[in-house]
C-alpha cells in the first residue's frame, strides 16, 4: 500500500531489530534523493520486552555521490558552446541549497531559467533571467522558447508530464545536461548527452567557475521578441490579481503552502516568490487536504514567520477537521478559501476534454465556510479591500479569509494532455485549442 510514496518500508518481526531499523531508517530517509521511510511496528512488537545490549548510534546522512569533474569540464564545454542554452531548474536545486549557485550560472552565462512548481523562489518573480513555470500551465512564450534551445541544463528534476510533454519531450534537437543525485533519474525520461550523478549544490560549485562569461545578445534578443509577441492572455475571470495583490501585501518573509486544483496554479502563476522554499506544495503527489496541517507545520517550525494557506473548497474538506488544531495551537497561519463550488481542476477538464459534460464535480449544497471557521473558534471573513489586507496579515493569529470564485474560471493557459509544448488553450491566439475539437480528438 505504501509503496508508491515511501522511499522504504519495513515491517518489524521483533522488537530488538528496532535497534538496528531506527538509525537505518534516518540515515536511509536523508541520504540521496530524501524521502519518507515506514516502520510498521505491530502492537505485539510494541508489548514486547527486550534487552538492548548496545546503545546504537544515531544514523547519519550518506555522502551525496561526487560529481565527476570529466563530466563537469564536458558540461561547461557545451554551454560555452551552445548559441540558446537554457536552465532547466528543479526542486532538487531548493533541497541541496544551490539557489545562488543556479542564479550565479544564469547570470554569469547570459542563460534563461524555466522554474518547475517544486522550485518556486529559486529565481525570484523579478529576476531578468527568470522565464517562469514551463509545461502544462506555463505561459506559451516560456514554452516556445524551451522549444527553441539547443542545450538544457536541467538540474535537481525528474521531467515529469505536467513539465513536459511525451510527443516532443522539450525541444528534440536540444543537448541535454542533467544533473541529479538520484541516479534512477538520469535517461528515464530523455536519453542526457552529459549525464551528471551528484548534489546539485557540489555540481553547480564545480561547474560555474569553468563556464565562460558571455552577453549572448542575439538570444536574448530573440527571447525579447518571443515574450513581446505572445505576452500573458491569462483567464480574467481568474483571481490571479488577488493573489498577486495578496503576496505584494504579505512581504518577502511569508511562507506559503498550497492544496492540489485550481488554486495551486493560480498561486503559482501570480504570487511573487522571492526565495527558495517559499513555496511547500505536495507536488506530484498532488495531494488534496496537504496544505492546512503543512501550514500548520511551518508556523510551529517557524513562529516568527505569517504562512499563508491557500487553498480550493474542494480541498480543504479533505482536511478540515485541522481547523481544530489551528484553533487550539493558535498558530499564525491565514487560510484563503478559494470557493467556486466545484472541485475545480475536475471541472475544467471536463469542460475543456469531455463536451461540457460536468459529473460529480460540482457541490450541490454549498457550504459556509465562514460560519465553519466560526464554530471552530476562528476568526473568519471575506477578504477584505487592499488597503486593509495588509493590517490582517500583520496581525498575529489565525484567520480564515474567504475567496468567492466564478464557477467558471479556469487555469490558464494549458497544454491538453500529452499535446506538445506548442499546443496551447487561452495563451497564444495563433495556436488557441478548441476545446469541443480537442476533446473529440482526445
Amino acid at each position: 500500500m505504501v509503496s508508491g510514496f515511501t522511499k522504504h518500508a519495513v515491517r518489524v518481526r521483533q522488537a530488538r531489530e528496532l535497534t538496528d531499523l531506527i538509525p537505518h531508517a534516518f540515515a536511509l530517509a536523508a541520504s540521496g534523493r530524501q524521502g519518507p521511510v515506514l516502520i510498521d511496528v505491530p502492537r505485539d512488537v510494541q508489548l514486547e520486552t527486550t534487552v538492548i545490549e548496545r546503545w546504537p548510534s544515531p544514523g547519519e546522512r550518506g555522502a551525496p555521490p561526487r560529481p565527476h569533474a570529466g563530466s563537469i569540464a564536458r558540461a561547461a564545454a557545451m554551454i560555452d558552446a551552445a548559441r540558446r542554452p537554457v536552465l532547466y531548474v528543479g526542486g532538487g536545486v531548493r533541497h541541496a541549497g544551490a539557489a545562488a549557485f543556479a542564479r550565479d550560472l544564469a547570470h554569469k552565462a547570459c542563460i534563461p531559467a524555466v522554474v518547475t512548481l517544486m522550485a518556486q523562489g529559486v529565481f525570484p518573480s523579478s529576476d531578468r533571467s527568470c522565464l517562469g513555470l514551463p509545461g502544462m500551465h506555463g505561459e506559451y512564450a516560456t514554452n516556445l522558447i524551451l522549444g527553441r534551445s539547443d542545450c538544457i541544463i536541467a538540474i535537481g528534476t525528474r521531467f515529469d508530464d505536467r513539465a513536459t510533454s511525451p510527443s516532443d519531450l522539450i525541444s528534440p534537437q536540444a543537448k541535454l545536461i542533467h544533473i541529479d543525485i538520484d541516479p534512477a533519474e538520469i535517461n528515464k525520461v530523455r536519453p542526457s548527452s552529459c549525464p551528471i550523478t551528484a548534489d546539485a549544490r557540489a555540481a553547480l560549485a564545480m561547474l560555474v567557475p569553468r563556464v565562460s562569461a558571455r552577453s549572448r545578445s542575439s538570444w536574448q534578443g530573440e527571447i525579447a521578441t518571443i515574450r513581446q509577441a505572445h505576452p500573458p492572455q491569462l483567464d480574467e475571470r481568474a483571481p490571479l490579481g488577488v493573489i498577486a495583490a495578496i503576496g505584494e501585501a504579505a512581504g518577502t518573509d511569508t511562507l506559503v503552502t498550497t492544496d492540489v486544483g485550481q488554486h495551486q496554479l493560480w498561486t503559482t502563476q501570480a504570487f511573487p516568490f522571492q526565495h527558495a522554499g517559499q513555496l511547500i506544495t505536495s507536488g506530484g503527489f498532488g495531494t488534496m487536504g496537504f496544505g492546512l496541517p503543512a501550514a500548520i507545520g511551518c508556523a510551529l517550525m517557524h513562529p516568527d514567520k505569517t504562512v499563508l494557506c491557500f487553498t480550493g473548497d474542494g480541498s480543504l474538506l479533505m482536511n478540515i477537521q485541522e481547523l481544530a488544531t489551528l484553533a487550539e495551537l493558535g498558530c499564525n497561519v491565514k487560510v484563503f478559501i478559494l470557493d467556486n463550488g466545484h472541485l475545480g481542476l475536475v471541472r475544467q477538464q471536463q469542460a475543456l476534454f469531455h463536451h461540457g459534460r460536468i459529473t460529480a464535480a460540482r457541490f450541490e449544497k454549498p457550504t459556509d465556510y465562514l460560519a465553519i471557521a466560526r464554530s471552530f473558534g476562528l476568526p473568519a471573513g471575506s477578504l477584505p479591500r487592499n488597503d486593509d489586507l495588509a493590517t490582517c496579515l500583520q496581525t498575529r493569529g489565525p484567520f480564515i479569509f474567504v475567496l468567492p470564485v466564478d464557477e467558471g474560471a479556469m487555469a490558464l493557459p494549458m497544454v491538453p494532455p500529452g499535446a506538445s509544448l506548442h499546443v496551447c488553450i487561452g495563451g497564444a491566439p495563433s495556436g488557441q485549442v478548441s476545446p469541443c475539437t480537442e476533446g473529440a480528438r482526445l
